[in-house]
């Protein structure tokens, strides 16, 4: 018989019981959609009238009804009228819809008596999910394991720190090389965690879309939404609505937004959690006339609870760039461009004496100068009443960041600061231009060809002045295949400016004998790229990948020593970029960067400014842009003097070498300017070593946990899911139609084989295999999967020959689990515990059972071994179950004390921390201190309601 739903009736999700009691708010027949209130949790949810985990709550004669308005009685009748329940007792009644939202759920004693029993083996199962579910709720790093990155303490620091802010809107401006994206995507996948992260709107240049789409989807395993103009009809068509209100993750181009501006309006009226920009240098800024791009950005920062602008260079364009960005993130404490000036220059004099307390050079002099910039600051002037010698330098440089005007809302991590980088070898390799090609050029007039032929000669790219039955036999195509040719074992990245050009190296070099060469472009899909990546990665797989200007998105290429640029991007951002792909923290070895280019050519011009000039190839800085907009006409110029038909031609090398040395002078003053400008307050600020290696460190312990491993094996065994082991590692490949004949279970893409990991490090190789952690959606539908199932719920067995002689075993498990709002992070305080009791028949208990070790000592009963008189299993049954239930009451009221006592102290501490941070530094909102307070209410308020349940039971019969 079917059920059925209507409004105003009490259900419980067996998937989620910490949710409490439900309350069905509205049934929609037409879309068979049942609507369901969760008051304890604050969650509301849309389930199918079909296949879901939903059931209705009843309470039975003799059970005690609890109500909303703190009333309980004990049930004597029972009325349903209209699909509704009105429970009666003594002089007392309620409707369904007047209880208590806490679940008390007597579903496993029922279970067992009316013989719905699951396997033996399951009940062990299920309290291994319970603990998983409880492990990754309750942990600090919650939201960092799943990411398929490398920990690294920097990236883990920023990303914890940013969570901790209510909302937070801020500015992550690392220099180049050190990951920005990935530490969006690590706050972007703890937030999700905790439930903070729902809708998320990620504006990047056009350029960048399908990166960024790959990044979230490989790293960070989410499949966002590119909303184009043609996207947008679709789903209008399609649904009727915004396709920003219909689609939850979205990722747009800010050109489209400069485009469309009807498309800017429809995503300012939705509500995003989390509002990502990259590149958020080229929201220019001036009193007068801001840019576009930042306009756009205002708009949509007003309609976004928390902000987070991408840059390596905030302040290309002076302090306004930098004033510009901070007023988009807090508005409330950046309005005034001469204010934000003066301040500047105030916290430059504290850096320049930070710094000297950092280094230990603090003196008299600078001490009262300390003073005289902060003189009504009371707090910090008791600090420095000592002499420097005495003061304890920690705390003090503590106090100073506190103070700091964009503390909470600036993060920036410098290379010199971080450990880990390679050195970087350049292998410059001059060659001789071909007749062919100095022909083509001494034809060319520079002011008239057109800017794109210019910048096609100057780059490398000269298919134009070749004919193309010998394009093959260019001196940088024979270059690269005797590179190839002495290669050995080692292994090369080889990026190129375009996919055509990829392709025809690729025809070029597969004659060449034990060398094995892989292909990466914007052409291929998204599982070709993995599957050549992946042959890139394997030991003896390709020794060479010729990529495209996507450069391998990203991907982990560290198993590389070898770098060749077979032509040059015209910007040196590019070029770090391109380096950036090998030289990275963690990078096993120094990294060779090989770049051929023909003598006494434009590209030499090119070749030469970058290496001499800006020395691009042998280290990483910020500024080259900056560099390239004052020098760009005279390096255009000099490039033309290369040319034979220009008037200079004679002169070049002069031309060339006036370039270099006032490009050197200005590198000097720039860097000069850069290293004054850095603040030490900044630094500590962006990057606690301590904490975080400590993050590291849990996610190493975590990684080394093999119980998620064990739990998904005993799964796919328990619903006989076919897979087979693919390495040493513990990988394991399921088989294209492995799930096609288990009904609801969750799928993988059922297009082709699945490779899963449970390594970090296979997975970092392996860019294709799905990394599982206790993070990935996949893990939890496979714990829901399970759980909602009433899966080992109930079970019975035997066990033959046990020292316990003829009679039975009840084993328990409870459940003590916080419940409440995922934001509120209330496992921090309570973590999720199982607690199991193995009880004899006459009531003794069973201390460690052997078959805890050893699982085959218990095996299934026979039919006819399984008990059929109901009311006297019933009656050997509750007297055991009532009497564990009021001793694992007493221990909970204990393990809540303590929560409680913790939570309490834990979050008075921050609230006065938070408190002493908004008095000594105006910049953090008042707003911050209520909400504060509240969270602290709604946690222990929630953790103080916090009661065991009874989830599941195993009678072991034993003889």
């Amino acid at each position: 018989m079917s059920v059925v739903w209507k409004a105003n009736q009490r259900i419980v999700s067996r998937t989620e019981p910490s949710l409490g009691l439900g309350l069905v708010l509205r049934v929609n027949n037409q879309k068979n959609l049942i609507e369901v209130s969760f008051d304890r949790s604050g969650d509301v949810r849309r389930y199918s009238m079909k296949g879901n985990a939903l059931q209705r709550f009843r309470l039975k004669v003799g059970q005690t009804a609890h109500t909303q308005e703190g009333d309980s009685f004990v049930i004597s009748k029972i009325i349903e009228e209209d699909d509704l329940i009105l429970y009666r007792g003594q002089n007392k009644e309620a409707w369904e819809w007047d209880l208590d939202d806490q679940l008390e759920d007597q579903g496993a004693i029922e279970q067992l008596i009316g013989r719905v029993l699951s396997h033996h083996e399951t009940f062990d199962l299920r309290k291994q999910a319970w603990e998983i579910r409880g492990n990754s709720r309750s942990t600090e790093i919650r939201g960092l394991v799943g990411p398929k990155v490398m920990p690294l303490p920097h990236q883990l620091y920023v990303a914890h720190e940013v969570c901790q802010q209510e909302n937070p809107r801020v500015l992550l401006a690392d220099e180049v090389g050190l990951g920005k994206t990935i530490e969006a995507g690590l706050i972007f996948s703890s937030l999700r965690a905790l439930g903070r992260a729902d809708r998320v709107l990620i504006v990047v240049p056009e350029s960048l879309k399908h990166q960024w789409l790959a990044e979230m989807f490989r790293r960070f395993n989410e499949l966002f939404t590119i909303l184009d103009e043609d996207r947008c009809l679709e789903d209008e068509s399609s649904q009727q609505k915004s396709p920003f209100a219909t689609n939850q993750k979205v990722l747009c181009s800010m050109d489209f937004f400069m485009k469309h501006s009807e498309r800017l309006v429809q995503a300012s009226q939705v509500n995003w959690d989390l509002t990502i920009v990259d590149e958020a240098h080229h929201l220019r800024w001036s009193a007068s006339d801001p840019g576009p791009e930042w306009m756009i950005t205002e708009t949509l920062s007003e309609a976004s609870r928390a902000l987070l602008f991408l840059t390596a260079t905030p302040r290309l364009y002076g302090l306004e760039s930098q004033f510009g960005l901070l007023t988009l993130a807090d508005p409330g404490n950046f309005s005034n461009f001469a204010q934000f000036e003066e301040d500047v220059q105030h916290m430059r004099k504290v850096a320049q004496l930070a710094q000297k307390i950092h280094d230990d050079k603090l003196d008299e002099k600078s001490l009262k100068s300390l003073k005289a910039l902060f003189p009504d600051d009371e707090g910090l002037q008791r600090q420095l009443t000592d002499r420097p010698q005495s003061i304890d330098k920690e705390k003090l440089l503590r106090s100073l960041i506190d103070r700091h005007g964009t503390g909470r809302i600036f993060y920036r991590n410098r290379r010199e600061r971080l450990k880990g980088f390679p050195k970087r070898k350049l292998k410059s390799a001059p060659l001789t231009p071909s007749d062919y090609y100095l022909n083509g050029l001494q034809k060319l007039d520079p002011h008239k060809i057109s800017n794109e032929l210019l910048f096609d000669v100057t780059t490398g790219n000269t298919i134009e002045l070749i004919p193309a039955e010998e394009w093959h036999n260019t001196p940088r195509a024979n270059w690269l295949r005797k590179f190839a040719a002495k290669l050995g074992k080692e292994k090369a990245l080889v990026i190129c400016s375009s996919a055509e050009q990829v392709l025809d190296l690729s025809e070029y070099m597969e004659d060449l004998k034990d060398i094995k060469i892989s292909v990466f472009h914007e052409h291929l899909s998204i599982v070709e790229r993995d599957q050549q990546a992946a042959r890139f990665s394997e030991p003896d797989g390709s020794q060479i990948l010729l990529c495209s200007e996507i450069g391998g998105e990203g991907r982990n290429f560290q198993f590389a020593s070898h770098l060749v640029l077979y032509d040059l991007p015209g910007h040196p951002d590019l070029v770090e970029q391109r380096i950036g792909r090998l030289d990275r923290i963690g990078q096993g070895s120094d990294i060779s960067i090989h770049v051929p280019w023909l003598e006494g050519t434009p590209e030499e011009v090119l070749f030469r400014w970058y290496d001499e000039g800006l020395n691009s190839f042998k280290s990483s800085w910020n500024g080259a842009s900056a560099i390239l907009d004052k020098f760009q006409k005279q390096l255009i110029a000099t490039v033309q003097c290369y040319f034979p038909l220009h008037e200079q031609y004679k002169n070049r090398e002069k031309q060339l070498e006036k370039l270099i040395e006032e490009t050197k002078e200005e590198v000097k003053t720039l860097k000069e300017l850069n290293k004054k400008s850095v603040d030490i307050l900044v630094d500590l600020n962006s990057f606690d070593e301590e904490k975080g290696r400590h993050l590291v460190e849990l996610i190493e312990n975590q990684d080394d946990d093999p119980s998620l491993e064990i739990f998904v094996r005993g799964l796919f065994d328990h619903y006989g899911v076919d897979y087979e082991d693919y390495d040493d590692w513990g990988s394991i490949i399921l088989k294209q139609d492995a799930l096609s004949f288990i009904q609801d279970f969750p799928k993988f893409n059922n297009d082709e084989d699945t490779l899963i990991c449970f390594d970090r490090s296979v997975a970092l190789k392996r860019e294709e295999m799905t990394f599982l952690t206790q993070d990935h959606p996949m893990t939890e539908e496979f714990l829901s999967f399970l759980l909602s199932r009433n899966e080992g719920v109930a079970s019975m067995c035997k066990w033959e020959h046990s020292p316990h002689g003829q009679g039975a075993i009840v084993e328990l498990s409870f459940i003590l689990e916080a419940m409440g709002p995922k934001f509120l992070e209330i496992d921090r305080y309570l973590p999720l515990t199982v607690l199991t009791r193995a009880v004899k028949h006459d009531g003794s208990y069973v201390e460690k059972p052997a078959y805890l070790e050893n699982p085959n000592l218990l095996s299934d009963l026979k039919e006819y071994e399984i008990p059929q008189d109901t009311e006297k299993l019933r009656a050997f049954i509750e007297p055991i179950v009532a009497a564990q239930t009021a001793s694992v009451e007493k221990w909970a009221d204990e393990v809540l004390k303590k929560a409680l006592s913790y939570a309490h102290a834990q979050l008075t501490e921050e609230q006065e921390r938070l408190k002493y941070l908004v008095s000594v530094n105006k910049k953090i909102p008042k707003e911050e201190l209520k909400f504060h307070k509240l969270k602290q209410e709604q946690i222990l308020a929630f953790l103080a309601d916090s009661q065991p349940r009874l989830d599941a039971i195993r009678l072991i019969f034993t003889q």
